[in-house]
């Protein structure tokens, strides 16, 4: 588990631009320390096994990004495996929690990550209360 609470930052699967090893599992937990700022991230380098299906399952190597601190209580915005890297992110809050998992047999390039954080005072609210 790594922990980061600083306004931007990089996220890299491990070795990267190499790849990475087989059999891991990491936790990056993003709190920014604003609570009325929002989580940015961007791709700027995506290649992980590909699935068999579209679901990037578990017994592939995948990437999945959560809304909150922890993927109990999170939720996720994606599973993401292949060579197609994740849309832009936005959190609803200063929290994202990021779990990278390689299976056994196959390691890839893996990925990097920018991360910023943005004041939610300029989005626009979809939602009010009534």
């Amino acid at each position: 588990n790594i922990m980061l609470s600083g306004s931007s930052g990089i996220i890299e699967s491990p070795n990267f631009p190499f790849n990475y090893p087989t059999s891991i599992k990491c936790i990056w937990r993003i709190k920014l320390s604003s609570n009325t700022d929002i989580v940015n991230m961007s791709f700027t380098s995506f290649e992980l096994q590909s699935s068999f299906d579209s679901s990037c399952s578990t017994y592939n190597d995948y990437l999945e990004i959560f809304d909150g601190y922890n993927v109990s209580d999170g939720v996720s915005l994606g599973r993401f495996c292949g060579t197609k890297a994740p849309p832009h992110i936005y959190t609803l809050g200063n929290k994202l929690t990021v779990v990278f998992k390689s299976g056994i047999f196959t390691t890839k390039k893996g990925f990097s990550a920018a991360y910023t954080s943005v004041s939610s005072s300029g989005m626009i609210k979809f939602c009010s209360a009534s």
